[in-house]
């Protein structure tokens, strides 16, 4: 005995979609170029993304060729922009290729932007050498 499946097997859904759009192409033919239109949409969308953030980021110019940034966990410095990808070269010497549509999408942290910071040394009592914790605590030979 076999037990039927609750939504038919595969088969019988695409022939039931194809029967639908010949049935849509048949009575309408906008409606079979809307069709289209959407499945090709759909089909490329992650390619249009991806360029449309590209052109906004070669527009906008939150950052330039050289810059240091730092975008989803990764820094380095700016190689180059393109249409499709933002390539920046670690500090450790590698080639990371960022599509543009997640670095449009990502908090950017342009280290370079400005000619000043202010660097805020992380000083911990363990992390100093032996001897200088009586210098910080004031309390050098006299």
């Amino acid at each position: 005995m076999t037990e039927a499946q609750p939504g038919g097997s595969t088969e019988e859904i695409a022939g039931s979609a194809r029967r639908i759009l010949d049935t849509a192409l048949a009575s309408s033919p906008r409606l079979g170029i809307a069709l289209v239109i959407v499945a090709i949409g759909f089909a490329f969308q992650d390619s249009l993304e991806n360029t449309l953030a590209g052109v906004l980021l070669l527009f906008r110019q939150p950052f330039r060729s050289g810059d240091q940034i730092e975008v989803d966990e990764r820094s380095g410095t700016v190689e180059a922009i393109t249409i499709r990808e933002t390539r920046i070269k670690t500090f450790d010497g590698q080639l990371v290729l960022i599509p543009n549509r997640d670095v449009h999408k990502s908090v950017i942290r342009v280290q370079t932007h400005f000619e000043l910071r202010r660097l805020e040394p992380d000083l911990h009592r363990d992390a100093v050498p032996a001897g200088a914790g009586d210098l910080m605590d004031g309390q050098h030979g006299s």
